[in-house]
């Protein structure tokens, strides 16, 4: 007995032109979730994670400073 799944075969989806994130430029996106531009993941600030917002510096984000509230 066979446990194949014969599943029909998908052709890529051609590029479609995006908006960078970073510099609002539009470019050629290979797939839905490229949306940041070759020449700025080029640069060093892309590639060394510089300005990149986390979740424990975004302003609200639940984190505790430890500091007394008033007590």
């Amino acid at each position: 007995m066979t446990t194949e799944i014969d599943a029909p075969e998908q052709e890529p989806a051609p590029p479609k032109i995006r908006t960078c994130l970073r510099c609002q430029a539009p470019f050629e996106s290979a797939w839905a979730g490229e949306r940041i531009c070759k020449p700025c993941k080029s640069t060093h600030a892309w590639r060394s994670g510089e300005g990149v917002r986390t979740v424990s510096n975004r302003a609200g984000g639940g984190s505790s400073s430890g500091k007394s509230s008033g007590s």
